[in-house]
């Protein structure tokens, strides 16, 4: 699966113009519409469908994925407006990606490549209007025995749904790069049917899915776009965690349900950025009283909290990550604002347990340095890393 991806991705390296990527990075409702090279070999919807399950099997139970197709057919031959009524075709709520797979040769005349660009204007203006995105499904070349063959076909192609990627600002879905990409780095590789040349092999679906897959869920550990909800969660974080490390310890119960709670209260405190568990024990009075159970081998209060953390590490995980499939950049902006919050308790100027400004000296200008370094290394290594990704990909 790795090598068949790894030639899926590679395919984003397109020259010229950059077509735009999706605003939703969290599908659940998607269309296809399109011909037999959408349908054939179990239909490429279902295989995209399972690996989305697979990777995200916290929205397994959300994810409604549809395939509309006629053979042989173009964009034109298509009832849209029945299509976007999702209730149409036994989906509650309206589509939020719409993916048009254009006929074949649709490409191949400047006649037909003109009637291509206004129907898929037309579409992608409809699918906005209905609150989803569209993208755009690449289609592959022909190869022998196909009596249109020709080696430059691909070239074609290519040039026609970026043209109408761009000027739509939408995605392109590569899989006609992908197949060429294949091509070149297995010549004897089977993506098309043997009898045509033209529909895809198991494999040639295969292939298009990942292509499908790594286009439309990118994956990564950051905010896309810092909208009103997302800076008040990265505040109301903040101001959470500078609210707690600033608490005093407080006395409470050694009751064994109690001790089961602070086992799971900590253990979730580990998971949490920025969040100490045992600074959470201490505020919960039960510091001295866990070191104390260590130390004297007492069994039965850490077997307690050792229960309650099990717990809590199980059960939390999974809060968590439904939490980042369902509202991954929300969950960044609060768990950023809980890390920059508690650098309270790490302020270096004190005076006392208060933390203070500091006289501008070379101590101070030193600490300040050393944090300024510390941030420029950050920044340094996620340059690299967004880099290195993209070299791979």
């Amino acid at each position: 699966m790795w090598a068949i991806l790894s030639l899926s991705t590679i395919a984003y390296a397109l020259d010229g113009p950059t077509v735009k990527a999706l605003d939703n990075l969290e599908l659940n409702r998607v269309l296809f519409v399109g011909n037999s090279y959408l349908y054939y070999n179990d239909s490429l919807h279902n295989h995209v469908r399972r690996m989305a399950e697979e990777k995200f099997p916290e929205r397994a139970d959300l994810f409604k994925y549809k395939s509309s197709t006629i053979g042989g057919s173009k964009l034109k031959h298509h009832d849209l407006d029945h299509l976007l009524d999702s209730q149409n075709i036994g989906v509650k709520k309206n589509f939020e990606l719409v993916i048009l797979q254009g006929g074949s040769s649709e490409p191949l005349s400047e006649k037909s490549r003109r009637r291509f660009y206004r129907e898929a204007k037309r579409m992608i203006k409809e699918i906005r209007d209905s609150g989803g995105e569209a993208a755009l499904y690449m289609t592959h070349a022909y190869v022998k025995p196909h009596k249109a063959y020709y080696p430059e076909m691909i070239n074609v192609v290519e040039d026609t749904y970026r043209k109408a990627g761009n000027d739509n600002k939408v995605l392109v879905v590569p899989v006609g790069l992908a197949f060429k990409k294949a091509y070149q780095q297995q010549p004897d590789i089977k993506l098309h049917k043997d009898f045509d040349g033209t529909h895809p092999s198991l494999l040639g679906t295969y292939l298009a899915a990942n292509v499908v897959f790594a286009s439309i869920f990118i994956v990564a550990m950051r905010v896309k776009q810092w909208i009103a909800r997302r800076i008040v969660a990265l505040i109301f974080g903040a101001l959470a965690a500078y609210v707690l490390v600033g608490l005093v310890p407080v006395q409470t119960s050694e009751a064994a349900w109690f001790l089961v709670l602070c086992g799971a209260i900590t253990i979730c405190a580990m998971i949490l950025p920025g969040v100490s568990g045992a600074f959470l024990l201490v505020l919960l009075g039960k510091y001295e009283f866990v070191l104390s159970a260590v130390n004297n081998r007492d069994i039965g209060p850490i077997a307690l909290i050792g229960i309650g953390a099990v717990v809590g590490l199980i059960a939390f995980s999974q809060v968590l990550g439904w939490l980042f499939a369902r509202y991954h950049d929300l969950t960044v902006a609060l768990l950023t604002g809980l890390m920059i919050g508690s650098l309270r308790k790490i302020w270096p100027w004190k005076d006392g347990m208060q933390n203070i400004v500091p006289d501008w000296n070379g101590d101070t200008a030193q600490v300040v340095g050393l944090m300024i370094l510390g941030a420029v290394l950050v920044i340094v290594v996620e340059i690299i890393a967004t880099r290195t990704k993209s070299k791979l990909a």
